[in-house]
């Protein structure tokens, strides 16, 4: 519960006077793939977190790690038998081309009144021997938008955390691998909401979940992005 009265704080833009902290939580949907729904059955507050995909960095030569992706928050009143449905982006895939990666799959809500959430994935990492920084994804109508860390770049550079979130991953500057960028996040609220790790450049592994980018790797193939993910909680005031 604690966790929660947390959450509802930091919807009601960081005063955490502004609700009751005796709430009764009336759902839960958490995915990291695909799109699932949720519906009220009763008049309630929405608590929204979409998180992102990671983009993967170049693999196979020398190049850039790719983009965090974004996260946000958006708090909504909902009505009996209302629904909400995300849709959680792919990662960008590993990848061995030489040619630069593949960027990190947005995650998307349609709200009942028409407005689009988006949490953008993290943008693929460039190839080449001095690529410029992979952007982090961006968000946009939340209440609160946080933007993933950009991937590294120029040779072998380390790179960005995520906005409230991971860690930028290393460069290898001895192979001009640059690191992935942090996935942006709420750790603020929670450690569970936190985003991934960008992981370092040079080696094969992904970024950390939720929406880090992966680092390049000019001698092999470089990991898949994070996963993204939504959350929604369903919670009713007393």
């Amino acid at each position: 519960m604690r966790g929660l009265r947390g959450l509802i704080a930091q919807g009601a833009s960081g005063n955490k006077s502004a609700y009751s902290p005796r709430t009764e939580v009336l759902s839960v949907l958490d995915i990291s793939s695909g799109t699932a729904s949720v519906i009220s059955d009763r008049s309630c507050w929405a608590l929204i977190y979409l998180f992102g995909a990671g983009g993967s960095g170049s693999g196979g030569n020398q190049g850039g790690g790719g983009g965090g992706g974004a996260a946000l928050f958006k708090r909504v009143r909902l009505s009996p038998k209302q629904s909400l449905s995300p849709s959680v982006g792919a990662p960008g895939a590993a990848n061995s081309s030489g040619t630069g990666g593949l960027p990190g799959g947005d995650t998307t809500l349609t709200l009942p009144s028409g407005i689009l959430l988006t949490a953008g994935g993290g943008k693929a990492g460039m190839g080449g021997t001095v690529p410029p920084p992979a952007p982090g994804g961006i968000a946009t109508n939340g209440d609160i938008n946080r933007m993933g860390g950009a991937g590294g770049g120029n040779g072998g550079n380390g790179s960005p955390a995520g906005l409230g979130g991971g860690a930028g991953g290393l460069g290898y500057s001895l192979a001009g691998s640059g690191g992935g960028g942090g996935g942006a996040g709420f750790s603020d609220v929670g450690p569970s909401l936190g985003g991934g790790n960008g992981s370092p450049g040079a080696v094969n592994l992904p970024g950390g979940n939720y929406g880090a980018g992966s680092g390049a790797w000019n001698s092999g193939t470089a990991g898949a992005g994070g996963i993204g993910r939504a959350v929604i909680w369903l919670v009713r005031l007393l």
